[in-house]
């Protein structure tokens, strides 16, 4: 499996979901994005660096985890909910798998 990290703003997550989306990725994905507090904040503030910005709804992580369920992308909300996600694909953590 492929664990990714995502954060508000960038277009990195859309790019992600266009590969999965198009049957490109032979090996499932599961996605951790943080960063859902920036939604109480104005559009255009900055956090950690100039990429990590909501200028739209679009950027916010709530509508990035919606489009990668969308693209058939497992998203988790904590690092504690990881090795269920890998259990629920068939790997067993802690083992290595094939592939």
């Amino acid at each position: 499996a492929i664990l990714m990290f995502g954060e508000p703003g960038t277009p990195n997550e859309q790019e992600v979901a266009d590969f999965v989306r198009a049957g490109r990725c032979p090996k499932p994905v599961i996605a951790l994005l943080a960063g859902e507090f920036q939604e109480r904040y104005p559009a255009g503030v900055s956090f950690g660096h100039a990429a990590a910005m909501i200028n739209d709804a679009s950027d916010t992580v709530s509508a990035k985890r919606e489009m990668l369920r969308a693209a058939g992308i497992n998203v988790v909300n904590g690092l504690s909910e990881i090795p269920g996600a890998l259990e629920r694909l068939g790997i067993r953590p802690g083992k290595p798998s094939e592939g």
